[in-house]
């Protein structure tokens, strides 16, 4: 009778293996499906962030250039503030004319006495022309005294600058 326990234990034993190998083995595919998921989600996360790294320095980049094309559009708008005070126009004027705070009228116009003192600085007759008009219509219009001795130190011709071609 002995080796008929022993027989059917045997069995026993056998069908126990297969159906752990069984659940170890769906158990086994559930875990590499997982790892596989987990794999393709950092490698979804790792890629998105390098797009976005690249997209913001290109951002940047652009930001850079727009910002450095700007400057000459915006030198010319703040020589517009600074004519407008050289023609007697007041800063709250300047303001409600243009749609700036007043704030933003003295920041600009700060600026544009610091640019003009640097041009100054590069080019003393610039500086003449701009601050040294005896009215500040004859600076808007070019025709004060010292306009006409900044284009005479020039040396333009009489007449060249009006005289049509």
């Amino acid at each position: 009778m002995s080796g008929r326990i022993s027989a059917s234990r045997s069995a026993a034993l056998k069908a126990a293996q297969e159906a752990k190998a069984r659940r170890d083995a769906l158990r086994l595919a559930h875990e590499q499906m997982v790892e596989s998921a987990l794999a393709d989600w950092f490698e979804g996360t790792t890629r998105a962030e390098e797009l976005r790294t690249r997209a913001q320095a290109k951002a940047a980049q652009i930001l850079a250039e727009a910002e450095a094309a700007t400057a000459k559009p915006e030198a010319e708008a703040r020589r517009a503030l600074r004519l407008l005070v050289g023609l007697g126009e007041p800063r709250d004027q300047i303001a409600a004319l243009t749609g700036l705070t007043l704030s933003d009228v003295r920041g600009a116009l700060a600026t544009a006495e610091a640019e003009a003192e640097a041009e100054a600085e590069r080019n003393p007759a610039t500086e003449r022309v701009a601050n040294q008009a005896s009215e500040p219509a004859e600076a808007a219009t070019g025709t004060g005294p010292a306009v006409v001795a900044a284009v005479d130190a020039a040396g333009v011709p009489a007449g060249a600058a009006t005289d049509p071609p």
